[in-house]
């Protein structure tokens, strides 16, 4: 039986790519999909075969300066109101045809709520990032300081929790906010292995599929052609968003200058390539590349932490450097230090050589090299988008 699933989530790729290979399998497994969010996806959804429906994004329109230059809540409230924009463009535009499921984003957490409620129909988040649960919150993570004490929350968090309350009220529901987003018996999808969940054995099937990354062709990525010869790989990325940093690119591009490595770098579109200046003869610059197809080559991945990345990462089984940049990549920088599958690098002190010699300890040990075999191992067998079609179509006939 054909059913219609609405994924909803905020214009990041970092957010959207984990659900891409979920879309084309329900799609081929006759469903149809729709999927609202930003127009500046539309490249990126349309290949998948789900039906774009845009909605008007304040996120899309964020700088990386408004993130650096603005107070704690920034991000949080822009969250908050991309919530409310999507599910106003959903409501509106799926009138006529509504979902018999909705899978949102948790970094939307309004979203799903709000749609299941307006439409009496099952929804669930889809989690790309760390689960939380009773053991293990990733909010309190991202606020824990080395000694693991969590930092107090800044005054202007309570701005949220209004544009919260603004947004739920706004759609006619009268819970109370606290009530209103406090966990539940919802359901989670989550785009890690058990195995790389901090405090994996302590979360439940009732509530939580673990069904790990989904790899698959990006064609809208470009292709990557391998150098010539035997020189090992060594990719370097900051992401999707943290790219307007031209100097950190070039600490890379001079680390190994003249060192027997090939550099691939990508950047995205936060700076014009240009703008890090004459490169060496064996570092190659790109906005996008299939990174799936460079990890396949490369001894170590420069990488920010993105989780995607990370995921990437493992799958090829590549070991990583990791130079976290914001509190969001604290937890995942903790949990590579805990698996063993890398080394961290602070953004602060990172210079041409210290960056040079850690990707060299990194190539060469055995024992990193080692844990990200198995790591590699527990990403691979976890089900991808097979498994999770599977839970999303059984969720339906359990509801009925």
């Amino acid at each position: 039986m054909s059913h219609h699933f609405l994924f909803v989530g905020i214009p990041d790729r970092g957010h959207v790519f984990p659900n891409l290979s979920v879309v084309a399998e329900l799609i081929r497994r006759g469903h149809r999909v729709t999927y609202v969010t930003g127009e500046s996806m539309a490249e990126v959804v349309k290949p998948s075969g789900a039906t774009l429906l845009p909605y008007d994004s304040k996120y899309d329109k964020v700088d990386i300066l408004d993130i650096i230059n603005s107070d704690a809540s920034f991000m949080p409230r822009t969250l908050v109101e991309d919530s409310g924009a999507m599910v106003r463009a959903a409501l509106e535009g799926l009138a006529d045809d509504v979902p018999d499921m909705v899978i949102a984003d948790s970094a939307t957490p309004l979203a799903w709520r709000i749609l299941g409620l307006k439409w009496q129909r099952p929804a669930l988040q889809s989690v790309s990032v760390f689960a939380s649960n009773e053991h293990f919150s990733y909010l309190h993570a991202m606020m824990e300081d080395e000694d693991g004490v969590v930092s107090e929350v800044p005054d202007e968090m309570g701005d949220v929790f209004g544009a919260m309350a603004e947004v739920i009220a706004s759609f006619g529901i009268e819970t109370p906010v606290a009530e209103f987003v406090l966990p539940g018996e919802e359901f989670n999808l989550v785009y890690l292995p058990r195995a790389f969940q901090f405090a994996g054995e302590t979360f439940d099937e009732e509530r939580f599929a673990f069904v790990g990354p989904s790899m698959d062709d990006r064609p809208f990525l470009g292709e990557w052609t391998p150098p010539a010869g035997d020189r090992p790989v060594v990719l370097v990325s900051l992401g999707t968003v943290f790219n307007q940093m031209p100097e950190f690119f070039r600490v890379a591009a001079d680390a190994f200058a003249a060192e027997p490595w090939h550099v691939v770098m990508t950047v995205g579109d936060g700076i014009d390539p240009e703008e890090i200046g004459p490169l060496p003869a064996n570092v190659e610059i790109h906005r996008w590349l299939p990174h799936l197809e460079v990890l396949d080559r490369a001894s170590v991945f420069v990488t920010h932490g993105g989780l995607g990345s990370v995921m990437e990462s493992l799958h090829t089984g590549t070991p990583m450097v990791m130079i976290p940049l914001t509190p969001v990549d604290q937890p995942t920088a903790k949990r590579i230090t805990q698996l063993g599958v890398g080394r961290i690098l602070p953004f602060g002190t990172m210079s041409v050589e210290e960056l040079r010699d850690l990707v060299a300890e990194v190539a060469a040990d055995e024992e990193i090299a080692a844990n990200t075999r198995e790591m590699q191992r527990h990403v691979r067998e976890s089900g991808g988008s097979r498994l999770a079609a599977d839970v999303l179509e059984k969720r339906l006939v359990d509801n009925g």
